[in-house]
């Protein structure tokens, strides 16, 4: 479906290309729940310190 969708001649360039994307992209998303974790871990201590928290929405 790649190799169609992007015209992609090489086939087996085209699944280096899409192993590539995919491990980017779940580096990515393991980032990004490190991150929110950490960000609660925060608040939770910032709350326990002054009790006065507001919590931001992310976007991306």
């Amino acid at each position: 479906e790649f190799i169609e969708e992007y015209s992609l001649s090489d086939t087996d360039g085209a699944k280096d290309l899409y192993v590539t994307f995919q491990k980017a992209i779940d580096l990515n998303l393991q980032r990004n729940d490190l991150i929110d974790d950490i960000d609660e871990k925060i608040s939770e201590m910032i709350e326990q310190g002054e009790g006065d928290v507001q919590r931001s929405h992310k976007t991306y």
